[in-house]
């Protein structure tokens, strides 16, 4: 049995969001922000009708959120810092994208390329 990793929950969650929900063409940016829990960090996925690089309050105007919003990820907080778990999210959703993208007709694959993706912390 292979280890529960940050990459394995991550990309298991985002296949399972892609195969049981489509966000409508409007939604071009999605965000995976993470959250402290009581024993370690979560993460959730929102999309939005807009992107903005230079304005990080686009993923505030939620366009799209997934039945299957949150998910725990496998390290507690002790284990390792939140910069550390952000950059293994960050990856992880790289490498999910990256054969997902890969498998859609080339015109869908068109429409993705302008997708924006985001990751980042937040704050209670």
């Amino acid at each position: 049995m292979q280890p529960v990793t940050v990459d394995s929950v991550v990309a298991a969650w985002l296949c399972r969001l892609s195969s049981a929900e489509t966000p409508r063409p409007s939604v071009v940016a999605f965000n995976i922000g993470l959250f402290e829990t009581e024993d370690g960090f979560s993460a959730y996925l929102a999309g939005a009708k807009r992107y903005d690089p230079n304005d990080g309050s686009w993923a505030s105007d939620e366009a799209f959120t997934p039945r299957e919003r949150y998910v725990a990820l496998p390290l507690r907080r002790d284990e390792v810092e939140w910069q550390r778990i952000l950059e293994l999210v960050a990856e992880a959703a790289r490498g999910f994208l990256g054969p997902a993208m890969a498998r859609t007709a080339s015109s869908q694959r068109r429409r993705q390329s302008r997708w924006a993706l985001t990751t980042g912390i937040s704050y209670a």
